[in-house]
């Protein structure tokens, strides 16, 4: 089983990744650093590593802890059933009505984890700005992109599943092995105690 110190110093690789991806994502401080990992230490390290990776090849911005936390869930259990097109799309235009157009990341936060997918890829302001007359139009689109992205999910979750399985039973192997070594280094250590008594003794003697 993984320590304390083990999972702080994998969740520090995860933090790394999402600097190498994001030029203006930082924890500056170890506050920040606390923060963060007060608030995502209970999602197994393997679930957030796939979902910081899913993020970062969907979304161009780097992703709060709310994020994160969805797009785990997603990752953990793959069986819950994504809305569909028409209700994303009634996400979207929620989000545009309540941020608008300046408070993009929020609205980005605020959509399910397909949802933010398909926006990303049409642009959030190209649809905030877009014309009434054309809104049916997109809305097509939009719906026609979210379902064609949907059925690749669906697809593509089985591998998702069969590699992340066996990471995680490598993973235990590790852990297993790490378990045996110290087990021997204390029989060892044991057996070296009794030597050294036996040797006492009849020294005495």
């Amino acid at each position: 089983m993984v320590n304390e110190q083990e999972k702080r110093e994998e969740f520090k690789k995860v933090i790394s990744l999402l600097s190498s991806a994001y030029k203006n994502f930082e924890l500056a401080t170890p506050e920040d650093f606390n923060a963060w990992y007060f608030l995502l230490k209970d999602i197994p390290i393997t679930d957030l590593k796939y979902a910081v990776i899913k993020l970062i090849s969907e979304s161009e911005y780097p992703p709060t802890i709310a994020t994160i936390r969805r797009q785990a869930v997603s990752v953990s259990n793959p069986n819950i059933r994504a809305i569909s097109a028409t209700e994303a799309w009634e996400e979207v235009e929620t989000a545009i009505m309540r941020y608008g157009t300046y408070r993009e990341q929020e609205a980005l936060d605020s959509l399910s984890p397909l949802a933010r997918a398909v926006t990303v890829r049409f642009g959030y302001k190209y649809l905030c700005l877009e014309p009434l007359n054309n809104r049916m139009a997109t809305r097509a689109q939009f719906i026609k992109a979210y379902e064609a992205q949907a059925e690749k999910d669906s697809i593509t979750v089985g591998i998702h599943l069969a590699v992340k399985n066996q990471i995680d039973k490598r993973l235990n192997e590790d852990s297993t092995n790490k378990m045996a070594v110290v087990s021997d280094k204390k029989a060892k250590e044991n057996k070296d105690k009794l030597n050294q008594l036996i040797v006492e003794t009849f020294s005495k003697n």
